[in-house]
């Protein structure tokens, strides 16, 4: 974790030269460019507010979910990005447990999936999939043949590694990740909902997720993760 943290924080000060935002695509004028165009702080912006919106629509869906401290904890995580927001990195957005090899005591990753954009982004996600997503969907046929729920402990280890590794001893951005680890949580929270809200699921939805009956169950559980995730930041008294 601490070597996968490190590579995340070396990556992050390259200067790649790529235009635009987004996932790379290629094309004959431009090159290799982000799918998207505009400012990074404007997109941001746009995406925080997007986001509180989700957290908005699930508590009307299911008011249970109301929580005051994740919603003191959500604003103050977008108010953070909103300020901290430079430069776009290019990020690999899937280091999940199959994209790493070791060799000797060597980390190696392989198969990237490069996005250009904000460097905290993908240090949250990285954090959300260890500690929260890879073991709330260990059952699902997607990953049940990786055994996520028979190692919680060191999935976990490697998120505590990589916030090290990462964040290199740094208060400040070891918040800026724990904000974006509780944005991501709250999204895979809202796509459980917007997967309940189809008519139909697709095939490919009932691999990576289940049935709606098991959706339905994980949402619930994934909220209480997000409650667990809002109150430790509470307690890292985030100064905005």
């Amino acid at each position: 974790g601490v070597q996968v943290g490190e590579i995340y924080r070396k990556t992050d000060q390259i200067e790649h030269g790529v235009e635009g935002l987004g996932y790379l695509i290629w094309t004959e004028e431009k090159k290799l460019h982000g799918s998207l165009s505009g400012d990074l702080h404007t997109f941001i912006r746009e995406e925080s507010d997007e986001q509180l919106s989700d957290y908005k629509v699930l508590c009307e869906a299911y008011p249970e979910i109301q929580d005051d401290v994740v919603a003191q904890m959500l604003h103050a995580a977008t108010e953070l990005r909103n300020k901290q927001v430079s430069v776009p990195s290019l990020v690999n957005q899937d280091a999940s447990p199959e994209n790493i090899l070791l060799k000797g005591d060597r980390v190696c990753l392989i198969d990237p999936y490069p996005i250009v954009y904000a460097p905290r982004g993908m240090a949250g996600n990285f954090m959300n999939l260890y500690e929260n997503y890879f073991l709330a969907l260990s059952q699902t046929e997607r990953y049940r043949k990786h055994q996520f729920d028979t190692c919680e402990d060191q999935l976990k280890a490697i998120a505590t590694g990589f916030l090290e590794g990462y964040c290199d001893g740094d208060e400040s951005i070891i918040r800026e990740v724990r904000g974006e680890q509780l944005l991501q949580l709250l999204e895979t929270v809202y796509l459980h909902h917007q997967l309940l809200s189809q008519e139909e699921l697709m095939r490919e939805d009932i691999i990576r997720y289940g049935d709606k009956l098991a959706i339905t169950t994980r949402l619930f559980e994934l909220n209480d993760s997000l409650k667990r995730l809002a109150r430790t930041c509470l307690t890292e008294r985030w100064s905005l």
